[in-house]
């Protein structure tokens, strides 16, 4: 009985990701995104300041989240890995539309020269998620995007 109540003080009652994704978005402001079917919260990106930063520094991105860049007008615009540690994927999107999607973008070798990446297409919005969410939720060129307020 005594070992029981003892797992049950020291056994998380909580999700550790759970809690790391709300606290990692909890200073920023955040969207709910849906492409297609799946959802996720992202972090708003909207002002050069925080365009810059993106995610770099971060150490890793919670399942079902993401950062939406979100610019005035649609452009070929360039992204970049510098300060990453780990990969992502980039839905480049037009208006409610994806337009482009770049897959597996690995973390720089180099941080100090990073590789940039553009869209086939122009963009007005690029939303990051982890590495392999556009595969697993079989995304794709064309698909709608919906942002809630």
């Amino acid at each position: 009985m005594f070992v029981l109540s003892l797992l049950v003080a020291v056994w998380p009652t909580t999700d550790p990701v759970d809690d790391f994704s709300k606290r990692i978005l909890s200073d920023e402001t955040t969207k709910e995104i849906w492409v297609g079917p799946h959802k996720l919260t992202a972090a708003i990106a909207d002002d050069d300041q925080k365009r810059k930063q993106g995610l770099g520094d971060r150490e890793f991105l919670a399942d079902e989240t993401g950062m939406l860049f979100i610019f005035d007008k649609p452009d070929f615009y360039a992204f970049w890995m510098r300060g990453m540690k780990f990969p992502l994927d980039f839905i480049w999107i037009r208006g409610d539309e994806i337009s482009d999607i770049t897959e597996n973008v690995p973390v720089p070798e180099d941080s100090s020269h990073p590789t940039t990446y553009r869209p086939a297409q122009t963009a007005d919005k690029v939303l990051e998620v982890e590495a392999g969410w556009i595969e697993k939720h079989q995304v794709r060129v064309g698909n709608k995007v919906i942002i809630k307020d």
